[in-house]
């Protein structure tokens, strides 16, 4: 049967020295970005990283990634990026509200953003009746075999909402893969629109440049149930972000 691939990548870190001020030792927000890619279209979808090289001259080897990249060519390259048939699902972590002893140790923060992340991955997989293949750009502080028997054994809380028998493989991949490089820009898009610079200030124009990419739900409704998840709620501040009454 086809699958739906989704690549997996993040941005933000798990730390919480600092978290609320300006040039700060750890980010405010952790997070996570899924985009997702009809198996049978991944080879062709791939290309996107090819025409974004050629679009900002940026030839290979080293791989593509948003953080290297000028404001112009961020702008630009979402908007590159805009005219694909992508969908993607952001979970974003607000940690000033996160207190819980648990959440702030380490993997568990990354663990409990995958949770929220493949929960939603696996609502879009199985509403068009296809299983679901998840590709994670590999990172060296996670155990990817220890993330996954968390994602089996979570299962088993009634709580849990992740589709049962919809992930097929569960795999990390190198940074060099071109869909995961598509995700970085995706994770990276999102969390410029949160995460504050030294002034204070986010830029939320490279994620409303894809904003219409945005997982919706199959009956519409928010798109913070689905396609743009904040937790906790309190993250979700209207008047700091106006831009998000818009998503």
């Amino acid at each position: 049967m086809a699958c739906f691939n989704a690549y997996i990548d993040e941005s933000g870190d798990e730390g919480f020295k600092d978290v609320s001020i300006p040039a700060k030792n750890s980010s405010e927000w952790l997070v996570l970005a899924g985009v997702l890619v009809p198996e049978e279209n991944d080879l062709p979808l791939s290309r996107a990283i090819d025409d974004l090289r050629a679009y900002l001259n940026k030839p290979p080897p080293k791989p593509l990634h948003f953080r290297d990249l000028k404001h112009p060519a961020k702008r630009a390259a979402m908007g590159r990026l805009a005219g694909y048939p992508f969908v993607f699902s952001v979970v974003a972590l607000w940690k000033p509200r996160i207190t819980s002893p648990f959440l702030r140790k380490t993997p568990y923060l990354y663990n409990y953003a995958c949770r929220f992340l493949i929960e939603r991955l696996s609502w879009y997989a199985a509403a068009r009746g296809r299983p679901l293949d998840l590709f994670f750009e590999n990172r060296a502080s996670t155990s990817y075999s220890d993330l996954e028997g968390y994602m089996k054994w979570i299962q088993m809380d009634p709580g849990c909402r992740i589709e049962r028998n919809c992930i097929r493989q569960f795999q990390p991949v190198s940074p060099t893969v071109k869909l995961v490089q598509v995700a970085d820009f995706y994770a990276s898009a999102a969390a410029s629109a949160l995460e504050p610079n030294m002034y204070g200030r986010s830029e939320e124009s490279y994620l409303l440049e894809v904003q219409h990419q945005i997982y919706r739900g199959e009956q519409g409704g928010s798109v913070f149930g689905t396609g743009f998840k904040i937790f906790p709620n309190a993250g979700r501040d209207f008047a700091r972000y106006p831009w998000l009454r818009n998503l």
